[in-house]
């Protein structure tokens, strides 16, 4: 029993039995005994003397006559009664002071005793020491224990989980195949069928290009028959001609010529017949050929059942489509039992570490704690690099509203015909409008030229700068001191020209003055004009 269970146990009746309990619970149970006997002293002692004080007062007194209804016999008979009831509780208190008393001589007597007999008190405090860190280990034991259920229970669960996927898995895997295979035959059948009906179109398209060359070879035979009949007439012409000449020529000339109109002649039919050959042969196809195409055209659109050529083309980009969408089924069925082999295979690996090579807690804690240690690192330097950055765009935004501000308060002298009389308590974005809509009516009356009139404009200019000379704050002071405390024949009055001084504005002023004095007179004689 450890040392809270015995002090939360510890009760009035163990008194009886003082050679059953240690020096220390004697010890304090002694203290808490005097401390109580204290208490009920001074409670006691303050209720008498709170009884003494009370008749004296002249408040309390007061208080019960001031209240109607109340004679002096029953007020002093309710005070009497009150104070024999005082001083039986003191007298009752006072009787459990001197029971308390005795029992603690009692039990001083006991512990002293004890104190003699009792030898083994470090002996006891070891023990007592051993016993608590026995049932701290406990408890961490028990601590543990529930961790490694859990983790084992959460495992089994996903043991049992995978075990159901994999028995799961071959009927899956059946189901694929057999869609596989029936896939994979309707595939044949699509193939067949689209090869047939590819030869198909090929022959319907030979049979058109075979019927457009008929058409091409009838024209061109008409042709080549015209233009032979044209060739011939020119050919008897000439020979009707020649005939003339070589009549008229000697008989040796009249044979060379016969043989050279003849060769020539045969070259010419030997030409048109080759060219002509050359443009019949592609078109030589059996009619065997022919009608075979034409039939298995005929079976491929009855077990179709389609009849047009264009509804026959779309059947077969169709079923292509299918076949390759079972294809990319069957690589993704694949690809999904791979995967679930490989976490299998993970999972047993991550089973076997733990239950063969199982790490104490301390590692993992320590290793988490570096983790997490190196994290929260990251995350401090992420937040201190975003802090500087906030930092200077808040000192950029600072900026940027200060001289918004100042552009403000320049700009709010132009006076604008829709403009707000109360212009505080604007935003930096509001400002920022307001200036634009000021800005338009400056550029317009900086735009101006303004017209000046030369003789008031110097009249002014002297005004000015005899109110300036005469203002006291164009005046040097000097940072001595008139004349010496010392002697007073070093008095010396200053001169005014030299305390005189030209602010920079009356600097300004002046340079602009003689800038308007020296530029040519044209311009001045265009003031006077306009004026």
């Amino acid at each position: 029993m450890s040392y809270s269970k015995r002090q939360g146990s510890m009760q009035p009746a163990d008194t009886e039995q003082p050679t059953m309990l240690t020096l220390q619970e004697q010890r304090l149970r002694i203290q808490q005994l005097e401390r109580q006997a204290q208490a009920e002293y001074s409670a006691a002692k303050e209720i008498l003397e709170n009884d003494q004080k009370a008749p004296h007062g002249g408040r309390t007194l007061s208080r019960l006559l001031s209240k109607p209804g109340l004679s002096m016999e029953s007020l002093v008979e309710r005070e009497k009664r009150r104070r024999c009831t005082l001083i039986e509780q003191h007298n009752g208190l006072q009787c459990s002071v001197r029971a308390k008393g005795s029992q603690l001589l009692e039990m001083e007597q006991a512990m002293k005793a004890l104190e003699l007999d009792s030898n083994t008190d470090g002996d006891e405090q070891h023990y007592d020491q051993r016993v608590r860190e026995l049932e701290n280990s406990l408890e961490k034991m028990t601590i543990k224990i529930t961790e490694a259920e859990r983790i084992q229970k959460t495992y089994l669960r996903v043991c049992d989980h995978l075990h159901r996927e994999v028995r799961e898995m071959p009927m899956a895997l059946d189901q694929l195949q057999n869609s596989v295979v029936s896939g994979q035959t309707e595939l044949g059948k699509v193939a067949h069928m689209s090869h047939t009906a590819v030869a198909a179109v090929d022959c319907t398209k030979l049979v058109q290009m075979e019927r457009q060359l008929m058409v091409e070879r009838r024209m061109m035979e008409k042709e080549l028959s015209e233009r032979r009949g044209v060739k011939e007439k020119e050919v008897e012409g000439r020979l009707e001609r020649e005939r003339e000449g070589e009549r008229r020529s000697s008989k040796g000339a009249q044979k060379l010529k016969e043989q050279v109109r003849r060769g020539t002649i045969r070259e010419g039919l030997a030409e048109e017949s080759a060219h002509r050959a050359q443009q019949t042969a592609p078109v030589s196809t059996t009619p065997q050929s022919i009608v075979k195409l034409v039939e298995d055209i005929d079976a491929l659109r009855e077990a179709l059942s389609c009849t047009d050529l264009q509804e026959l083309e779309t059947r077969l980009v169709s079923q292509k489509a299918i076949r390759e969408q079972l294809h990319n089924q069957m690589t993704q069925c694949e690809e999904l039992v791979r995967q679930s082999m490989e976490t299998f295979a993970a999972l047993e690996l991550q089973y076997a570490q733990l239950k063969f090579s199982a790490g104490p807690s301390s590692d993992r804690f320590e290793r988490l704690k570096e983790e997490m240690q190196a994290e929260l690192e990251q995350e401090e330097e992420r937040c201190s690099h975003w802090e500087d950055k906030l930092g200077k765009a808040q000192s950029v935004l600072h900026g940027v509203e200060k001289g918004v501000n100042n552009l403000f308060f320049r700009m709010s002298c132009v006076q604008v015909k829709d403009s707000p009389r109360e212009l505080g308590g604007l935003d930096a974005i509001e400002k920022l409008r307001e200036i634009s809509t000021r800005l338009p009516t400056l550029q317009t009356t900086a735009s101006e030229k303004t017209e000046e009139n030369t003789a008031d404009h110097e009249k002014v200019w002297s005004f000015l700068e005899q109110s300036t000379m005469m203002e006291p704050r164009n005046y040097k002071r000097a940072s001595s001191p008139v004349y010496d405390s010392t002697s007073e024949d070093t008095f010396q009055f200053r001169g005014q020209e030299e305390d005189c001084s030209m602010s920079r504005d009356e600097i300004k002023r002046r340079s602009i003055q003689l800038i308007e004095v020296h530029q040519p007179k044209k311009k001045a004689q265009k003031s006077n004009t306009k004026s």
